[in-house]
């Protein structure tokens, strides 16, 4: 789950209720200079976010694959 610092659409408190929620279900992602968008549109959200994003699902499909 990732936020950002300039972040104006999410509220601290629904994002905190979500993350005690999830408990360790959820990878937390901040980034300091990253407002809602910007996880979809900025130039270096690949490498700011999907490249760790992308290593964690295959992690999970590695797991998943050495159990069945």
């Amino acid at each position: 789950m990732g936020y950002g610092g300039q972040d104006c659409l999410a509220d601290p408190a629904d994002f905190n209720h979500t993350l005690r929620e999830l408990r360790d279900q959820a990878k937390l992602q901040y980034v300091d200079r990253y407002g809602h968008d910007d996880f979809l549109y900025d130039i270096r959200a690949k490498e700011d976010v999907y490249d760790d994003l992308i290593g964690v699902f295959k992690s999970i499909m590695g797991r998943q694959s050495a159990t069945a």
